[in-house]
C-alpha cells in the first residue's frame, strides 16, 4: 500500500549504493501549491511512519533557483 501511494507521485528511487535505507524520489507537479500541499499532508505522514522512515528532507527546485 505504501509504495503504490509513492508510485503514484513520483518515479523510481534513486538508491544510495552504500546504504540501501537511503533513497531520493523527485516529483514533478503542476505548481509549487500541489507540491507543498502533498509533502504537508497527512496520507504521505501515514505511509512514510508505516514505512518506517525516520527523515524526511525535501527541497523545492524554487529555492535551489532563489539561492543561485
Amino acid at each position: 500500500e505504501n509504495c503504490k501511494y509513492l508510485k503514484k507521485h513520483t518515479n523510481n528511487p534513486y538508491r544510495n549504493s552504500e546504504n540501501a535505507n537511503e533513497f531520493v524520489l523527485i516529483f514533478d507537479w503542476e505548481n509549487m501549491q500541489k507540491a507543498k500541499e502533498f509533502f504537508t499532508s497527512e496520507s504521505l505522514k501515514k505511509v512514510l511512519k508505516n514505512g518506517g522512515a525516520e527523515l524526511i528532507e525535501t527541497i523545492y527546485l524554487e529555492e535551489i533557483e532563489k539561492a543561485t
